[in-house]
């Protein structure tokens, strides 16, 4: 399951914005 990049909760990978923080979720991996 990905993570949020802003706050790092865990999202759906269905989400296209994080449950916790609502930040918008980008596909894809994160940058490392």
């Amino acid at each position: 399951m990905p993570f949020c990049t802003k706050c790092g909760c865990q999202v759906d990978e269905a989400a296209r914005f994080c449950p916790a923080c609502g930040a918008p979720q980008r596909e894809g991996a994160p940058p490392p």
